[in-house]
């Protein structure tokens, strides 16, 4: 008997699974970095070379409980620049607006909800190159982040196949989980491993 052969897709979307799983399980067991710890002392004299100071994460008290409309493109230059309490994605940037989450990640190809509720989520792709800064492949998320919800998400990126050519696969996720009774939402990110 042949073994059975499952297609390229079959793999990345186990991948993708068990990456997302990944995710929401170091989202639910590492402690959670609070808004209001301060930041960590910096060593020796201040100087011109210090690295900034982080953004700030994401608490609930950032986030009133009255649902509000998703903010028009020129809203959002009044809000708050954040990052993820865990992890990191190249390219990324976060910006919170009311209870409204904007991510832009730059040099990514696309983006996909896995699970959550797919309500005022939006996500856009543009531009046109991987490889340089001038017009780069754009994602854009948008999304509400509400007490009790929980969502993952999958970046896109380009697979290199070899001979084969390329493919999108998974590159990098993102979950959003908020817990009732819990004071802040947890933000978690991660790529995916060589």
């Amino acid at each position: 008997m042949e073994p059975i052969h499952r297609p390229r897709v079959y793999r990345v979307l186990s991948l993708s699974l068990l990456g997302a799983a990944a995710l929401a399980a170091a989202a639910l067991s590492a402690p959670a970095v609070r808004a209001s710890d301060p930041p960590a002392a910096a060593s020796g004299a201040s100087s011109a070379s210090a690295p900034p100071a982080p953004l700030p994460v994401i608490r609930g008290a950032d986030i009133p409980t009255e649902i509000s409309k998703e903010p028009k493109n020129a809203e959002w230059k009044d809000g708050k620049k954040v990052r993820a309490h865990r992890g990191e994605l190249k390219n990324c940037e976060m910006v919170l607006l009311r209870e409204w989450l904007r991510m832009t990640c730059k040099f990514w190809t696309g983006a996909t909800l896995v699970t959550g509720d797919p309500e005022g989520v939006k996500m856009f792709t543009s531009g046109t190159s991987l490889w340089s800064d001038d017009n780069p492949m754009t994602v854009l998320i948008i999304t509400p982040i509400r007490r009790g919800s929980a969502q993952i998400y999958n970046l896109l990126d380009v697979d290199s196949l070899g001979y084969e050519g390329n493919a999108l696969g998974e590159g990098g996720a993102m979950s959003i989980l908020w817990r009732e009774g819990q004071d802040d939402p947890v933000i978690a990110m991660g790529v995916r491993p060589e």
